[in-house]
């Protein structure tokens, strides 16, 4: 007898630096790649939640969640960018995330290992982002 396996469960974060005319779409973007990127993976995605300027309390609110929650396993989001653009505020985000044993998918395709995850590895040993350039 074949007996089906349950998804995986993931959140979806998106975020933008400022509220501008493009906001919406830049979000909708966002939101689109999250859900391809889940849909890629067979997870579940129980939520997808929205930031507008810098990420903190948005994050933090995942955050508690997955800690409240124990079974959330990735954390999608669009790139590194959309977590911070400040190396240190990235790394200490992501080892927050690696600490509730979650991982961190990122929806698009970059230069960068596709996930973030605690296999022995620290986020600065996967890459160290040029944060200097304009996006």
């Amino acid at each position: 007898m074949y007996k089906e396996e349950r998804q995986l469960r993931a959140i979806g974060y998106c975020r933008v630096a400022c509220n501008d005319k493009d906001t919406d779409k830049k979000i909708e973007h966002q939101k689109e790649r999250i859900g391809e990127r889940a849909m890629m993976e067979d997870l579940e995605l129980v939520e997808c939640y929205e930031e507008v300027g810098k990420a903190s309390d948005v994050l933090q609110e995942i955050y508690d969640f997955c800690e409240e929650d124990n079974d959330i396993y990735y954390l999608l989001v669009s790139d590194f960018t959309r977590i911070s653009r400040n190396t240190k505020e990235v790394e200490v985000w992501i080892s927050k995330f690696l600490g509730l044993g979650m991982e961190i998918l990122w929806a698009d395709k970059s230069p960068i290992d596709e996930s973030v995850s605690n296999r022995n590895r620290s986020f600065t040993e996967i890459y160290v982002p040029n944060l200097s350039r304009e996006y």
